[in-house]
């Protein structure tokens, strides 16, 4: 029953919020917005989240200037306000309904004050005395560890951190959120502070912890669990059930944004915390001989690992083969060097050279726990890339944890749960339904999204966009690659504003040579791409048997993409076509489908969902 009402809450609320912000859309507006985070001045073109006085909910705001300002100042400009389409399940689940353009030079800043102004003014002197205290890398380390900033952080740096599931120890996570809160629950006791005053105290201490570190929703969940406790400890309440605390949790976040189900960090959050409630004791009781501290690593890491795993292919599509050896050596130095940095931070802003002296240490530790990392997931099997899965999967899986941890005979458990568990593993290396093409398969978006087609090339995927309209059909497409390609091809200047406005990213972009020029595109580019290659003449690419001809028409405009894989031939035209050769398959674009939608061998786009052809 309560199954039921949350999946009616669901999709009632989700069909509420999208037709209520879908139609909002105001030109050359004098509009004011609060500063919610921090812009990036590495760039022309300014990002951050703000509010829009008068509309009540956040923003996505792009400004096309420089001005200098921090969160909780206020901006006046002129602008453009209308609803987020694109991928708008993941903006809704911050929170963030709006999309906010603004071309105006002249933008006026008012200078915030009051207590969430000089929360953001103590963490920006944190971040100064960091840099001024430690070695680059090491700054970058900590800063990710202490606050989740990760603008410092190298692209390598990061894949090395995710290759070795270990991505959460440098982002604002409920761990760091849980160890400053129980470092500064510590100190009260040590203070001879009354246990009800402590339980007190800890509740609006850890709500400015969370407004310091930032909501994302593994600190929203301890934030609740944090003051849940607090209260029954208030009210006496010696004991609460943890799975329930959990599920309480869930439907409390839930119920305040129901898009939080939409969000990877929430879904990872529960999760993991759920594996650990369930597996840990079982499997620390397996290992008892080897040294505990040890073994509760181990345990914890296998734990959260078992309920996260299908998410975790299914969204990063890659498997960590070395995150309990790599969660072992750093996971227990997370606390230590979390303690020891706010301990130097206190002491540096007080006086700095003692806080240089006394963070030698710490820098030295950093600096080889950040070189440990990087050694590690050079290995060459620290990281399996797996292909995309199909949502039921993620079922089937579950489906095989329920069997094992069920009631029925031994023998009938091992089988049902082995015949899933094995079928799950071959999908993700080599899906069966791909048997007859091993491989390779082209996604292609129908309806107005036509002229889009993802290529799956064994570990390769290619992004070809040869139409600019933006429409729902491919969003499901782009998540299922967790918007992450090894090559983008931009026909002409909607396409890369594509690229750039889902927030793709991809390993290539292949552009017309006039946009290799634009100060305006590379910059926003080079945010989500390690490289761009203008197409000046007809360019050929091989990615092993699957060969790319690139053809421009001028140097705004890629007129054609060829694909050519075992004597099969698709092709992707920019323009007016000649007529349709019966050997190869034609993916137009919308305008072309008229005139062409008889031929077997064009794609009939009319439909709003995505066909996959085998190549």
């Amino acid at each position: 029953m309560m199954g039921i009402i949350g999946f009616s809450y669901y999709f009632v609320y989700d069909s509420t919020v999208s037709n209520k912000y879908s139609d909002v859309e105001i030109k050359n507006t004098e509009l004011t917005v609060t500063v919610l985070s921090e812009p990036d001045y590495s760039y022309n073109t300014l990002r951050f989240e703000g509010k829009v006085d008068g509309y009540g909910k956040k923003a996505i705001i792009t400004l096309y200037d420089t001005p200098h300002f921090s969160g909780y100042d206020k901006l006046k400009l002129k602008g453009n306000i209308y609803s987020i389409e694109n991928n708008k399940e993941r903006y809704y689940s911050k929170g963030i309904y709006y999309k906010v353009t603004s071309f105006d030079k002249d933008i006026t800043i008012i200078p915030g004050n009051g207590f969430l102004k000089s929360i953001v003014n103590f963490k920006k002197k944190l971040l100064y005395t960091i840099d001024a205290v430690f070695s680059q890398n090491s700054a970058m380390f900590i800063k990710g560890v202490m606050v989740g900033d990760d603008r410092l952080r190298s692209q390598a740096f990061d894949d090395a951190l995710m290759k070795l599931s270990l991505s959460h120890i440098v982002s604002v996570s409920g761990m760091h959120f849980s160890i400053i809160t129980m470092f500064i629950l510590f100190i009260l006791r040590r203070l001879y502070i009354k246990r009800k005053i402590t339980s007190l105290l800890t509740i609006p201490i850890s709500f400015i912890l969370a407004v310091f570190i930032g909501f994302t929703p593994s600190v929203v969940r301890v934030l609740i669990t944090v003051t849940v406790l607090s209260l029954a400890d208030l009210f006496d309440r010696d004991r609460v059930n943890d799975t329930y605390l959990l599920l309480l949790v869930a439907v409390i976040m839930i119920a305040f944004n129901v898009y939080y189900i939409h969000s990877v960090a929430f879904i990872l959050s529960f999760t993991s915390l759920a594996g650990i409630l369930i597996y840990t004791k079982k499997i620390s009781s397996k290992i008892n001989r080897i040294p505990r501290k040890i073994a509760d690593v181990i345990s914890v890491t296998i734990s959260a690992g078992i309920t996260t795993l299908p998410f975790v292919v299914y969204y990063f599509k890659g498997l960590p083969t070395l995150s309990v050896i790599a969660n072992i050596i750093t996971v227990p130095l997370i606390t230590v060097i979390m303690i020891y940095s706010i301990v130097v931070s206190v002491v540096s802003m007080l006086w700095l050279p003692l806080g240089q002296f006394i963070a030698i240490p710490l820098d030295l530790i950093t600096k080889l726990l950040v070189l440990i990392i990087t050694t590690l997931s050079n290995f060459k099997y620290s990281y399996f890339t797996t292909l995309s899965i199909e949502k039921y999967y993620i079922a089937l899986y579950f489906v095989a944890l329920f069997i094992i941890s069920s009631d029925i005979k031994k023998y009938r458990k091992i089988i049902l749960s082995s015949v899933l568990f094995v079928f799950f593993t071959v999908n993700i290396f080599y899906p069966l339904d791909s048997m007859l093409s091993p491989y390779s398969m082209v996604y292609v978006a129908c309806g107005k999204e036509s002229g889009k087609a993802v290529i799956e090339y064994k570990d390769t995927t290619l992004f070809v966009n040869s139409s600019g309209i933006n429409k729902n059909s491919l969003y499901d497409l782009l998540d299922k690659y967790n918007k992450k390609f090894d090559v983008y091809v931009a026909f002409g200047e909607m396409d890369i504003k594509y690229f750039i406005d889902n927030e793709l990213y991809a390993d290539k972009i292949y552009l017309p040579e006039i946009f290799y020029e634009s100060e305006y595109f590379i910059d926003n580019i080079s945010l989500n791409c390690s490289e761009i290659i203008p197409v000046r003449e007809e360019k050929n690419i091989s990615f092993g048997d699957l060969n790319l001809t690139l053809k421009p028409k001028d140097e705004y405009n890629i007129h054609m993409a060829q694909i050519n894989l075992r004597n099969r031939k698709i092709v992707f035209p920019g323009g007016n076509i000649a007529l349709p050769d019966a050997d190869t398959k034609y993916i137009l674009p919308y305008y072309s489908l008229d005139k062409y939608k008889d031929y077997d061998n064009v794609l009939n786009c009319f439909e709003e969902e995505i066909e996959r052809i085998r190549i």
